[in-house]
This record gives structure tokens, C-alpha cells and sequence, in this order.
């Protein structure tokens, strides 16, 4: 198929195209479980270049952001999307959580380690307990973490 745009070797290119083949798990495996099987799938709209590329650049692409989906539950289409540094893209997966320490709320782990001083393992021993040398030791009060999605 003759590429009409003169696209295709603009850097969003690559990354339109990685956006569809998810959704259509021929990249990965991994990309059938989470994408394929969720019924995660790319707008009629975006089906073709152009159209992404305008919204794109309407919407604060640049070349060191990433497409993040808001609702990791739903689809890619322009309502739903937006350009993201790769640390806030990481924070929005199906399986991140909040990190409630003392009262304060984190984005991440890592976050509430910055703050507290210490490694982000750390956090998880306090968030969940831990067990060493066969004693468990619970969870430090008012340390948790709950699912985002």
C-alpha cells in the first residue's frame, strides 16, 4: 500500500504503528492479555495516520512523551488519550496502586520513598508486611496501598 501522507518517516510514525499492532497482539504475547483480550482497540478514526498525527500535534506530542491511555479499561481513541513523560505512563497501569503512608497519598512506591528517605522496597514492607527468618511482621499503622483500577 503507497504511503500518500510523506509520514512515514516522522518519529510519531513508529509509535502509531506500535499503538495499533498492541491492540492487535501480533508484537507480543504479552500484548494479547492486555490488550487483544481486554478488547482494547484503536478509533475508526485512527485506523489511518493523518488523522492521528493532527490530533497529536494539537495535543502536546513531542518526541520525548509517550500515549497514555486515561482509563487503562478503555480504548485508544482522542478523548481517552494523552502524551505523558514515560514515569506518569508507568504510574498508569492495570496493576498500579496508590500508596497511602501516614495520611499522605503517592502516585507510586517510589514517590512516597523519595520523601520518606528510604528504598521503595521499604515502602512495600510497610504498606504489607513482611516475613524474615520465618517471623511475620504486620504492616506499619496507617501504611497501605489499594488498586487504582
Amino acid at each position: 500500500m503507497p504511503y500518500k501522507h510523506g509520514l512515514r518517516n516522522h518519529p510519531l510514525y513508529p509509535k502509531w504503528q506500535a499503538m495499533k499492532n498492541r491492540c492487535k497482539g501480533t508484537t507480543r504475547k504479552r500484548d494479547q492479555k492486555h490488550y487483544l483480550y481486554k478488547g482494547i482497540r484503536v478509533c475508526d478514526e485512527w485506523q489511518e495516520f493523518v488523522p492521528f498525527y493532527k490530533w497529536a500535534l494539537e495535543n502536546g506530542w513531542d518526541s520525548g512523551l509517550t500515549i497514555d491511555r486515561k482509563n487503562n479499561n478503555d480504548g485508544y481513541y482522542p478523548a481517552n488519550c494523552r502524551f505523558v513523560s514515560k514515569k506518569i505512563n508507568g504510574q498508569n497501569q492495570s496493576t498500579s496502586k496508590y500508596w497511602f503512608i501516614f495520611g499522605k497519598r503517592f502516585e507510586s512506591s517510589k514517590d512516597a520513598a523519595k520523601v520518606f528517605g528510604c528504598h521503595y522496597r521499604t515502602i512495600h514492607k510497610w504498606c504489607s508486611g513482611y516475613i524474615s527468618r520465618g517471623k511475620y511482621y504486620n504492616p506499619i499503622p496507617l501504611c497501605y496501598s489499594v488498586n487504582k483500577y
